[in-house]
């Protein structure tokens, strides 16, 4: 931290040039400046002093300022009053290492000054803080995990509780910001300024409730959740999510819910539910049941197959993507979703799709019936399951929960190519992840995973 401020004033344009630089560049969550200010500049001081280092002239002036940033983050310290004297009139440090620094009261080079030795941080195209959406404007709805704002001819709802655990709360507003959307004939954008989008379903609520035999809730609870995802699919204006960082379990199950994904390209996405000894049950098993059965080219169904075990693969193995690409690889993410290659513009991307697909006639999805493999695909993950058994590579309860699996996206014991719908898929998950969640082995390794936040294999 002193480095950067004992040396930006001569090789930098500003203070927020050198946060980017290092953030964007080395994948630092904080520039050195933010870290600073983070940190607190008194604390920092007294850091420096401990250290027989002298205080650069900017970060004593941004002590006396109370920051380099303002407490809103639009107004930086004016690097420019500090620079070096041949660097401002040669455009570069001087060769002699002369340190002596403008007068303080020098012209600022980045613009107009708030009067306490600030300037406006230039602000970033198609960057959308949410956050500073909702301090400026308000939000026209929210709770503790989300707020709905409009931004830029679109209603946002932006999730800001604690790792955006999916809870009852979370359940609400997106219920109530699809119907606020249809109301008004905006199209939706979930999103969040986190750097996780969701790390899922809130456990410690669900083994709760589950120990306290509250089965008639908890049946409530996931109906609500299937109904929010079957609202996005229904509405009459579009629904974009737009993911980052982890996107996990009911995390993921919100996305893949979404008439389009918009991603950044650091994407980490996956459906852990057998991890926990459940399976998807928000509607995450009939989406990818669904998308495997599309992947028949005509309703030919000439072999259904693969794309039904590429999509059970997927569940069944738990994979977490390594980014966006790796998402749509394991069929995740679908060749119309969208990635952006920086985090911070994933919101505004997701704007732009979301007014696209509203400004060209957006007619929500037909609710066609979904071709299921029933007992054949059964049999094979009978099959497959065992042979890993047998070879020591899953536990028998593994097993167990891969074929719980394979009965609801084979849509249960029906012949292979019958048609169902989407409702059959959704009760055949809600059954069994009630089942499952009253086994005693599910409860065990939700409880080790609370306690250590590592995967209990049992």
């Amino acid at each position: 931290l002193w480095y950067a401020a004992a040396v930006s004033p001569g090789t930098a344009g500003s203070v927020a040039d050198v946060d980017r630089a290092m953030r964007w560049g080395l994948g630092w969550e904080r520039g050195p400046f933010e870290t600073w200010d983070a940190l607190g500049v008194d604390r920092v001081a007294a850091l420096l002093q401990e250290e027989g280092l002298e205080e650069p002239p900017l970060a004593r002036a941004a002590r006396e300022a109370g920051g380099f940033y303002a407490p809103d983050g639009a107004w930086q310290l004016d690097l420019a009053r500090f620079r070096p004297a041949a660097a401002s009139s040669a455009g570069g440090p001087s060769a002699s290492g002369d340190a002596a620094v403008e007068p303080p009261g020098a012209p600022s080079s980045a613009g107009g000054s708030s009067g306490d030795g600030r300037v406006p941080v230039p602000p970033r195209p198609r960057v959308v803080q949410l956050g500073r959406v909702r301090a400026e404007r308000g939000a026209l709805a929210g709770n503790g995990a989300a707020s709905l704002v409009e931004v830029d001819g679109a209603l946002v709802l932006d999730l800001h509780g604690k790792y955006n655990i999916i809870g009852l709360d979370t359940i609400e507003m997106l219920g109530r910001a699809t119907t606020t959307a249809e109301e008004r004939g905006l199209p939706l954008v979930v999103g969040t300024d986190a750097a996780d989008f969701s790390a899922g379903a809130n456990l410690a609520l669900l083994l709760l409730e589950a120990e306290d035999d509250e089965w008639d809730e908890l049946d409530r609870v996931v109906r609500r959740f299937q109904t929010t995802g079957r609202a996005f699919r229904s509405a009459q204006v579009p629904v974009v999510v737009a993911i980052r960082g982890r996107v996990l379990g009911g995390g993921a199950e919100l996305a893949v819910a979404g008439d389009r994904v918009q991603a950044a390209a650091e994407t980490y996405m996956g459906f852990v539910e057998l991890g926990m000894g459940l399976i998807p049950a928000g509607g995450g098993s009939t989406e990818m049941a669904r998308r495997a059965a599309e992947r028949d080219p005509g309703g030919t169904w000439a072999d259904a197959f693969p794309a039904f075990a590429a999509a059970f693969e997927a569940i069944a193995t738990a994979k977490v993507s390594t980014s966006a690409a790796d998402a749509r690889r394991l069929g995740l993410l679908r060749p119309e979703d969208g990635i952006s290659a920086d985090p911070d513009r994933v919101i505004a991307d997701a704007i732009t799709v979301a007014r696209a697909l509203a400004e060209t006639g957006y007619r929500p999805p037909l609710d066609r019936p979904i071709r299921v493999l029933g007992r054949r695909g059964i049999a094979a993950a009978e099959s497959l399951t065992h042979n890993q058994l047998s070879g020591g590579y899953v536990s028998a309860y593994d097993r167990e929960l891969a074929v719980s699996l394979a009965r609801v996206m084979c849509g249960g014991d029906v012949p292979e190519g019958t048609e169902v719908g989407a409702d059959h898929l959704l009760d055949l998950e809600r059954e069994t992840f009630l089942r499952l969640l009253g086994q005693a082995k599910t409860r065990d390794r939700i409880r080790g995973f609370l306690r250590t936040g590592k995967p209990v294999r049992n």
